[in-house]
């Protein structure tokens, strides 16, 4: 039977990756030891092309890069759902004596602050995002 170039060439890197039947590694072997230029191109790529492969990333480096990504997450929510807590203070309303008061109206620095705080909450949530490689 004659196997033509193109065939060994379809067939070497399951030969190489040992995924090849032992049918189609005999046709290759055989193959190899007719052309020994070709053989000796062969090994030459092997040796060379394995040394450069980079490594795979392994299953910890996922799992870090998950927990990173999960930790970042978990804190945008707690930013935001503080800044919203602290934006909306102000403007609440409390009953003391039989009267209603509003914060913002009673104790305006009280309020200040809060909105400040919200701020400085809203400032760090927005510049946690844009850091996120989640975005």
């Amino acid at each position: 039977m004659n196997i033509s170039k193109d065939i060994i060439h379809d067939l070497l890197p399951l030969y190489a990756a040992n995924e090849c039947s032992s049918d189609s590694r005999a046709i290759v072997d055989e193959y190899l030891a007719q052309h020994p230029n070709e053989a000796d191109e062969f090994r030459k790529a092997m040796s060379g092309s394995l040394s450069a492969v980079s490594p795979m990333p392994n299953h910890l480096s996922e799992m870090n890069s998950l927990k990173r990504s999960r930790k970042q997450l978990q804190l945008q929510s707690l930013l935001m759902g503080i800044a919203i807590f602290l934006t909306l203070s102000p403007f609440a309303f409390f009953h003391i004596d039989g009267k209603t008061n509003w914060l913002f109206a009673k104790s305006p620095a009280a309020a200040g602050v809060y909105l400040a705080c919200g701020a400085v909450c809203w400032l760090a949530y927005f510049v946690l995002r844009q850091k996120s490689p989640l975005r």
